[in-house]
């Protein structure tokens, strides 16, 4: 079903014309790897022909809804999701590429709306978990410069402050009673980030401090 927004008069390209149009919605199917996906999608109708065409900006918005619509149904990330799992440890689109192993442009047309397969997916998910994360880092970091790796130190050891704190406040008043060491082995037991290694700064000492 086709609703008109408005109509207008100008230039049909199937037709190679000057035709009375109509701009409005319709709803279209689209087949994305073999699966048909439904988007809401604006487009022009030539009323002699009733046939319909697209300018550019909206044929690129109806591929990518429907790349939305094909995410949210295979359980991919979205580009956002992408950006937001770069920025939670410092990275540039370059560096988080190098971590991954991965080509340089891959990471930039994947935020910028490019389909990604499920072979790429999954590292993305495994790394979001910041146990993970810090076991890839740990086995890349020869592949990172000087700069990628000081700024992830800092953002890993926000986190893990944050994680600290935010498990201070699940501990049980009894806790408190226990020395300064033991309430700190008590905090990192149930925390949600497995506390593996001292938190680093920048010069590489312990942050933990009296």
């Amino acid at each position: 079903m086709f609703k008109v927004i408005k109509t207008i008069t100008g230039e049909c390209p199937v037709c190679e014309d000057i035709k009375k149009l109509s701009y409005g919605t319709r709803v279209e199917t689209l087949k994305i790897n073999n699966q048909n996906i439904h988007v809401k999608t604006k487009a022009y109708r030539c009323e002699d022909g009733q046939h319909y065409f697209y300018n550019p900006a909206d044929e690129e918005n109806k591929f990518q809804e429907a790349y939305r619509k094909y995410r949210e149904l295979n359980g991919l990330l979205q580009p956002e999701e992408i950006k937001d799992i770069r920025g939670k440890y410092g990275l540039s689109q370059r560096a988080l590429a190098r971590l991954l192993g991965w080509g340089e442009i891959t990471i930039q047309r994947y935020e910028t709306g490019a389909l990604q397969d499920n072979a790429h997916n999954i590292p993305l998910l495994f790394i979001n978990d910041t146990n993970n994360f810090e076991k890839l880092y740990e086995a890349r970091k020869p592949f990172l410069g000087k700069k990628d790796i000081l700024t992830i130190n800092k953002h890993l050891d926000k986190i893990k402050q944050l994680t600290l704190f935010s498990s201070f406040n699940k501990v049980r008043p009894r806790d408190m009673e226990y020395g300064r060491l033991a309430r700190i082995h008590r905090l990192q037991s149930i925390g949600d980030y497995q506390y593996r290694k001292p938190i680093r700064t920048r010069e590489g000492e312990l942050a933990i401090a009296s």
